[in-house]
């Protein structure tokens, strides 16, 4: 299969390990920095094709975006929250702004664009930080995006198409779980 860039909303530091967990291989991850200050988290990232992004440094960031469209040139995936940070908001459905720059992966490499939505990861661990507690999960992958066959006017404004996808996405998943709890399955 080709690679893509795996666009998805953030809530928890456990969004990485869970998307991990069921993405198929190999895909990397554009993390920021700090991450990499974790014990054994940096060595096992870059493992993982993972890039490292400082925040503050946007010609470090060019960087980082070069060597992303580079890995999916060479048929590595790879996955980015265009938030930039964790949404830390009580409602499973609040996104934060969503920066252009994350989707010029796409744009240079000419892969599909897969916007992917979670909710609940928040519950494994940030609503009692640091306990880590069990939560059940939900993830939706949507329809790949080919910048090639969107109107001039969506590629322009892709970053905010691909929230709105998001954003359907995950009041389905909140609606997919209401009726779980619910017992209407």
């Amino acid at each position: 299969k080709e690679a893509v860039l795996f666009i998805g909303n953030h809530r928890s530091y456990f969004d990485i390990v869970v998307a991990y967990s069921i993405l198929p291989r190999p895909t990397g991850f554009i993390s920021k920095k700090e991450i990499a200050k974790i014990p054994n988290i940096e060595l096992w990232m870059r493992e993982l094709h993972c890039l490292f992004l400082d925040r503050e440094n946007l010609k470090q960031n060019l960087q980082v975006i070069i060597e992303a469209i580079k890995q999916v040139k060479a048929g590595i995936s790879m996955w980015i929250y265009p938030e930039g940070t964790r949404t830390k908001g009580e409602s499973e459905l609040e996104l934060g702004e969503f920066k252009a720059g994350s989707f010029k992966i796409a744009e240079k490499s000419g892969c599909k664009i897969v916007p992917v939505a979670m909710i609940n990861t928040r519950r494994i661990m940030e609503e009692d930080f640091p306990r880590l507690h069990s939560a059940k999960v939900y993830v939706q992958f949507g329809k790949p995006i080919d910048l090639a066959e969107l109107s001039e006017e969506d590629r322009k404004n892709i970053a905010e198409y691909t929230k709105e996808r998001i954003r359907e996405m995950l009041a389905e998943l909140k609606e997919k779980e209401a009726k779980e709890l619910s017992g209407r399955v």
